[in-house]
This record gives C-alpha cells, structure tokens and sequence, in this order.
C-alpha cells in the first residue's frame, strides 16, 4: 500500500480548512501527545523533534546509529547528510513522530490550500484571505513599488493583522477609505493651486500625489465586490452580542 503523502495526510486532517495558525496548532497538539525522551533513550529509525532546555531552538532529527553507550549518535539533522551528535549538545527533550507527522513535517499551509483548490475542494473564506492569488486574478496595476507585489497588497489588506480592525476587512471599510482619498485628492487640488503659484516645479509633485490617491481608489473599488456578499472572500459580520435581561 502507497503511503500518505504530507498533503494527502494535511487534507484528510482538514488543515485546508483552517487559517496558517489554526493549522500549527493543530500539529503542536499533535506534537504534544508523543511520546518524549532524553538522548539516552534515541532509537535508530526513528525520527524526533527536539527541543532544547531553554530559548526556541528545535531540530528535525532522524537517527541512524547510537554508540553503545548512547552518548553518541549518527543522525540527520533538519533534513541535512547524516553526521555524528552527541548527549552533551542535546540537553533538552526529544519528541518521538509517527509517520503523520513526519510526512507532515515539510508541508507548508500554503501548499495545502493550493492542493485543495486543485483537488476541488471547499476552502473557507477565512483561509482564502491569506492567499487571494490562489482564488481570484489580481492586476498588476495594484503593486506598490519596490517592496509590495499586487498580490501582497491584497493580502495585506486581507488580512486581520495588518490593520486593527474589530473584524475582517468588509465593505464598509473600503467605503471610509474610498471616501477619505477623495477627501484627501479635493485637499491636494486646493493646495495645489497655491503652491505652484509660490513654486511651479512642486506642480509634478502634487500630480504625483493625486495620482496615488485615484490609483488607491482604483483599488478600493476593485477589492469591494470581493468581500461584500456573494464574493470570494465575503465573511458574514458576527451578530452584536445582546445584553443579559
């Protein structure tokens, strides 16, 4: 019988279904219920996760062959050729991984989404937000030079965490900025007109200016339709909570 691929193993899991932290948690508690051990107890074979004493470090460790005196092993370490460890540079502890989680140890969330879109399968719109390109054609005209491709921009303002907000990205959101740039283009006409009475080389500048605001607007007004009802990344607003009577 042919075993599970990590992604296989992902999908029948759910993980498509969940966002890209959801998704480590749910191995963490997987992790979590493994058996553990110290150096001495490493057997050849198998494969551990371990954790150090103290920080964050962790290693992806597949053992080969322990000394006698298990004070030593041959091992790969975070998928690297197999090279001599010893007890000494690994005082933490060892979580033991069952075939799930070593198939799952090298998939991304990313990749899993993009399975289950290929596979045909429902992805919430929570999960969509994170990577839009996977469900919609995004323009290029959108990217902010040098830094922000298109498709980051519509991920950044899909996401929860890159502006405060008390819910996910919705209409009414865009509608305020839509409002707020052209509060902002009737601003810079007026100044405009000033200041290149006082300087006319500020003329190109104040353009430029306006010009980033239509461009901002340009993009509210694509981006609405997708998170309003009926679109691919529409979220429903959570009912306000009703006090106790």
């Amino acid at each position: 019988m042919t075993a599970e691929s990590g992604i296989d193993i992902a999908l029948r899991m759910g993980f498509h279904k969940l966002p890209a932290f959801d998704m480590a948690q749910a191995c963490r508690k997987l992790l979590d219920a493994r058996p553990t051990c110290q150096f001495a107890g490493l057997q050849p074979g198998k494969t551990y996760v371990y954790k150090a004493s103290y920080g964050s470090h962790v290693e992806l460790l597949t053992i080969g062959e322990v000394t006698p005196k298990h004070t030593q092993a041959v091992a790969s370490v975070n998928g690297s050729a197999a090279r001599r460890i010893y007890r000494g540079s690994y005082e933490g502890t060892f979580s033991e991984l069952d075939a799930d989680l070593i198939a799952l140890s090298p998939v991304k969330h990313e990749e899993v989404v993009k399975a289950a879109v290929e596979r045909g399968l429902d992805v919430p719109p929570k999960v969509r937000r994170q990577y839009p390109a996977l469900f919609v054609e995004i323009p290029e005209r959108f990217a902010q030079e040098p830094r922000t491709t298109a498709a980051q921009r519509v991920t950044n303002a899909l996401s929860d965490s890159w502006i405060v907000r008390p819910r996910p990205l919705c209409p009414t959101d865009l509608d305020a900025q839509i409002e707020e740039a052209h509060r902002q283009i009737a601003v810079l006409q007026d100044t405009r007109v000033q200041a290149v009475v006082a300087n006319p080389d500020t003329a190109v500048d104040y353009d430029r200016y306006i010009a980033d605001h239509r461009a901002d607007i340009d993009f509210y007004r694509w981006l609405r339709p997708l998170v309003d009802l009926g679109g691919v990344f529409y979220i429903p607003a959570k009912a306000p909570a009703t006090a106790a009577a």
